[in-house]
């Protein structure tokens, strides 16, 4: 009868025991916090300026100006993002994403038709497409664009889809049309700025 009291006591005591542990367990996985953004500078600029944001949950989210993904981030922790403005972007508030929620500014970061005098110009001049033939095709076909300041082309874009090229010259460039294109303007865009053609190309599954 002693050694029946005594198992019971030892029992009572260990599940005592229990009840504090399985409460920090509880403590230690709460689930992270959603991203706050407390604000960001400079207020406007133009793309490829670079954009302080400040606030907290921000390790490891994705940036998004006005829509537009930026796809370039300089620095990052959980307090502050540095990153660039995108090229095809409009005035609009800035969204920060991560896998615990979305943040976004109480106001919009405005796009300047002209860089501030604090940011350096261009020394090159903007590319400009000036025609593209054939003016349709399926995934793989090859468009000659032609028009000026091509050099140093760092991206050629279907219809917002990127595709690969090649700069035979200054005036010419030579892209593939890419998988999973679209019908569009083809966009290209070199250290100096973003050209967009005047008129659509085509994209045809069957062609």
């Amino acid at each position: 009868m002693l050694r029946r009291k005594i198992w019971r006591t030892a029992a009572i005591l260990f599940t005592s025991l229990l009840v504090p542990a399985s409460s920090v367990l509880a403590a230690t996985s709460a689930p992270a916090a959603a991203p706050t953004i407390s604000g960001f500078t400079p207020q406007q600029g133009v793309p490829g300026t670079k954009v302080t944001i400040t606030g907290t949950g921000l390790a490891g989210a994705q940036i998004q100006f006005n829509g537009a993904p930026a796809d370039t981030v300089v620095r990052a922790s959980a307090t502050k993002i540095i990153v660039r403005v995108p090229t095809e972007v409009t005035t609009g508030p800035i969204l920060v994403t991560t896998a615990q929620g979305t943040a976004q500014t109480k106001t919009s970061f405005t796009i300047l038709a002209t860089p501030p005098s604090s940011i350096p110009k261009p020394k090159h001049p903007k590319p400009l497409i000036t025609a593209f033939t054939p003016t349709r095709g399926a995934a793989g076909t090859q468009v000659t664009l032609t028009g000026k300041n091509f050099g140093g082309a760092t991206w050629v874009k279907f219809g917002g889809v990127r595709a690969t090229f090649r700069v035979p010259s200054t005036t010419r460039i030579i892209a593939t049309v890419p998988k999973g294109g679209r019908s569009g303007k083809i966009s290209v865009h070199t250290s100096a700025g973003l050209s967009i053609s005047p008129r659509l190309f085509t994209f045809s599954a069957g062609a």
